[in-house]
């Protein structure tokens, strides 16, 4: 396996996968049943604070899972790593929405993003530091 997973990305990868086999009761498809519990108590064992957590997971991947779902692993972890490293963000609005925003912001004489920072940083000021310095821990996790 060429891709592996790292102390850096270890807890996204655990993450990945426990919610994987708590979501979806066909992730593990073996026709041995004891086999599909094997795999699920091995999971269940990888302790995240240990050393070798990267090393059990790389393992527990090569021997349970198929290469379909390496390759889709593969990809929700440099996504997730991707959307970390970049400055700029997207976010998704309705029609309606962003018509109605375009407008105010037509009106203000300035571009739809530098009206939304506008309103952004105005309400910042008004929410008490406590709140915000929640938001900025959340934001480096």
């Amino acid at each position: 396996m060429r891709f592996s997973i790292t102390n850096e990305n270890k807890h996204d990868a655990w993450a990945y996968i426990f919610n994987k086999l708590k979501n979806d009761p066909t992730y593990l498809d073996f026709d041995d049943l004891g086999k599909e519990d094997e795999a699920k108590d091995t999971f269940r064992a990888i302790r995240l604070n240990e050393d070798l957590t990267a090393e059990q997971l790389n393992n527990w991947c090569k021997k349970y899972l198929q290469n379909k779902q390496l390759n889709s692993f593969r990809a929700a972890l440099r996504k997730k790593r991707s959307r970390r490293n970049k400055d700029v963000l997207s976010i998704e609005l309705e029609r309606d929405v962003y018509s109605d925003l375009n407008d105010l912001a037509a009106a203000e004489d300035m571009t739809l993003k530098d009206y939304l920072a506008m309103l952004i940083q105005d309400r910042y000021h008004e929410v008490k530091p406590p709140v915000a310095n929640r938001a900025k821990q959340r934001k480096k996790c």
